[in-house]
């Protein structure tokens, strides 16, 4: 609807300025758009698959630090200074690379949006398990129980309610830990 009205609009304006500005307008739109229904249809491909594809090892650190190179230019862009506690041996599990990659690629792009300041990515191996932390500084507002950020469409604050937002990224990110047997939870901690 909203693209629809930028066309109309442009079509009856006369300045070309104002019709690059209203071309500008939709093209940005469209990009949101597009950004949606990519989460949309990756939410419902991730429910209907289940967990049937991932059995395979994986070098779970290779994958975080792979990821992480992919969004250092826009962590810099950002001003986002990351502190890495990451082991240089090998945590081989029983997983799925596209699965881990996508958790990841969620979770950085989650601190990208909402993060300010400072951000720490830590990997443990803790009584047979992988832990794996990210913490992040943000001015938004937290919700009172944490577990609501992995709900669909959750967008507590306004900042999350933003164009780019669907509110899916952080629940793809829990179908796709539990699809791995894995855990996933929320912590919020207040400083000073």
């Amino acid at each position: 609807t909203s693209v629809m009205g930028y066309l109309q609009l442009m079509d009856e304006c006369e300045s070309e300025e104002e019709r690059e500005h209203f071309k500008d307008i939709i093209f940005q739109r469209l990009q949101t758009l597009n950004v949606m229904i990519d989460d949309f249809f990756t939410y419902s491909k991730i429910k209907l698959n289940g967990s049937h594809d991932w059995k395979e090892i994986c070098d779970v650190r290779q994958i975080l630090c792979e990821t992480l190179f992919l969004f250092y230019d826009d962590m810099c862009v950002k001003g986002l200074q990351v502190e890495l506690e990451i082991p240089e041996d090998t945590f081989e599990v029983y997983g799925n690379r596209e699965k881990f990659s996508r958790i990841f690629m969620d979770i950085i792009k989650n601190i990208l949006i909402h993060g300010c300041e400072e951000a720490y990515v830590s990997m443990k191996r803790m009584e047979g398990q992988i832990s794996i932390s990210f913490e992040n500084k943000t001015k938004n507002t937290l919700p009172q129980e944490m577990s609501e950020v992995f709900e669909r469409f959750y967008k507590g604050d306004k900042a999350r309610s933003g164009q780019d937002s669907t509110g899916l990224g952080l629940s793809i990110v829990k179908e796709l830990v539990q699809q791995m047997d894995g855990s996933v939870r929320a912590f919020s901690r207040e400083t000073g």
